[in-house]
């Protein structure tokens, strides 16, 4: 088929599509609600009938499509516009047509906005009215069926997920066919929509609340971990157990959406996560301190004897205190007071003064029962 000729029939089907399209609007707006007229009262129901909007929107819609059927087919069997014909032309020629009559579709919001373009759209759009209006409560039907009250925030999610298509069909409703809907129907629209846009603040409320109520189950565990440093201990600890014990609700803590917490509760965690990653060096303090509180305690009661045997007995008992007191000083110096380290040198001082006849030296001695003298710490 040449061109030109080509051409010619896609714009001779365009305009019967539009002369239809005019045409069943005069005749759903004008020409049926006038016939009706002529009817008796004792058919009202039917006159009510014949008069609906949708009623009369369908059968302009029907029309059309029977006449397009049958011209179209009349086309492809007879060869009746062109003598090289076929099918696929004739899609072609259909899709074009379609795409012709949705064209101003996309252009509608502008102009409803405006209140412009009214007319023009009410009328060509009018065989498609029913379609409409059947998509319409459709979609009414499946947001009624939505449940927004559900206290978990990933059942809310899913909801958002599987009404987020609707809630744009709800609003496209509203902004482009509001003349067409009921009061009714407009109020479960708005209402609808109203309740998805505050979706996303109640679903970080009920996180919110959920969070709130695994910190406050959980809040004796971060207290007591944070609170580590400053226990007394009986005994060395171990940075592993202590980790492992704690591991689950570290794990927790790095999932938890931080931006949910208020100010004492993001403290709260934020020491815990602190504390934990630091575990070694926590550990390391309390056993120090251990450590150091035990050395003391051992030499604190050390005060020279005021015979030769109990020097010599003295001497032999305090020796291991004596010797590792270097290299004591040495592993727990981070963890050593300044005053601690004086108590220490001072029993290095004291013990050294003893001789090895078991006399102790005069400066080392306050008469009869010399305690630590002083000395130089570290």
């Amino acid at each position: 088929m040449e061109a030109i000729k080509f051409l010619k029939y896609i714009l001779s089907r365009i305009g019967i599509m539009i002369v239809l399209t005019l045409f069943s609007a005069f005749a759903g707006i004008v020409l049926i609600p006038a016939l009706v007229t002529v009817f008796p009262s004792s058919t009202s129901a039917f006159k009510s009938f014949m008069t609906n909007s949708n009623v009369d929107s369908f059968i302009g819609f029907a029309v059309m499509l029977i006449f397009f059927l049958r011209l179209f087919y009349d086309d492809g069997k007879r060869h009746a516009a062109y003598e090289n014909w076929s099918w696929v032309n004739i899609t072609i020629v259909y899709l074009l047509m379609l795409l012709v009559y949705f064209i101003p579709a996309i252009f509608r919001d502008s102009f409803s906005q405006e209140g412009k373009g009214d007319i023009f759209y009410k009328v060509l759009y009018y065989p498609c009215i029913w379609l409409n209006e059947g998509v319409g409560k459709q979609i009414l039907n499946e947001v009624n069926n939505r449940d927004f009250e559900s206290d978990s925030p990933e059942y809310l999610e899913k909801q958002k997920e599987l009404f987020s298509k609707y809630y744009v069909f709800s609003k496209r409703i509203i902004d482009s066919f509001d003349d067409k809907i009921t009061d009714s129907q407009k109020d479960e629209f708005l209402k609808f929509i109203d309740e998805y846009d505050t979706l996303d603040g109640k679903i970080q409320q009920k996180r919110k609340e959920l969070l709130k109520k695994w910190l406050d189950d959980n809040r004796s565990d971060f207290v007591r971990f944070n609170a580590l440093r400053d226990s007394e201990i009986t005994g060395h600890l171990d940075a592993d157990v202590i980790r492992e014990d704690y591991k689950q609700l570290y794990g927790a803590c790095l999932d938890l959406n931080w931006d949910l917490l208020d100010i004492d509760d993001f403290k709260l965690v934020n020491e815990f996560k602190s504390n934990y990653e630091g575990i070694d060096a926590i550990v390391s303090y309390l056993n120090n301190r251990f450590d150091i509180n035990g050395f003391l305690g051992s030499v604190s009661g050390f005060v020279l004897g005021s015979s030769v045997d109990v020097l010599e007995k003295q001497k032999e008992d305090f020796k291991v205190f004596f010797d590792k007191c270097d290299s004591f000083v040495l592993r727990v110096s981070d963890d050593l007071l300044e005053s601690e380290k004086v108590k220490i040198n001072e029993f290095k001082n004291v013990y050294s003064s003893i001789e090895p006849s078991g006399q102790a030296h005069r400066h080392g001695r306050r008469g009869h029962h010399g305690t630590l003298a002083s000395g130089k710490g570290y």
